[in-house]
């Protein structure tokens, strides 16, 4: 169906090409039908290559900006271990998963499976190699837990 009318648009475009052409430059009809189809096709190719461009840049900037915040805002909020270097290493991971998985793409896998996987892997390595939270920290995480509990029940 989108067929069918992208082909009447891009003949009203060619037709109105056709006119302009015939009109501002004193040029045959058929002259200005070739011309008007030209510079509609040419139009069509150029607006089509910006829009995907732009989509795939938007796309990459969600994904990316999506992988360095989701899980560490997900361990964060449920895992009182997290650590600021834990959530440092899952950024970074998670970042230079989406490039390279993008550029290289193995097994035809969606590059935020793995960008996931690997950060949330990289935030409790870090986490546990690292020195564990202060007592204050705990105390507090435990304190927004127990508020938390008591504000749903």
């Amino acid at each position: 169906m989108i067929l069918v009318f992208f082909a009447i648009y891009s003949a009203s475009g060619i037709v109105a090409g056709a006119r302009l052409f015939e009109n501002l430059f004193a040029v045959s009809c058929p002259t200005a039908l070739v011309a008007g189809a030209a510079a509609t096709i040419l139009d069509t190719a150029l607006r089509g290559f910006l829009a995907v461009r732009c989509t795939d840049t938007v796309q990459a900037s969600l994904v990316i900006f999506a992988l360095l915040i989701a899980p560490m805002v997900v361990l964060s909020l449920l895992w009182p271990r997290m650590t600021r270097n834990g959530a440092l290493a899952g950024m970074l991971v998670g970042a230079a998963v989406v490039l390279v998985w993008k550029q290289y793409t193995p097994f035809g896998l969606y590059e935020m499976v793995p960008g996931v996987l690997l950060a949330t892997l990289a935030i409790v390595v870090v986490s546990r190699l690292g020195a564990a939270p202060s007592a204050a920290v705990r105390q507090t995480f435990a304190q927004v837990q127990q508020e938390y509990a008591a504000a749903h029940r």
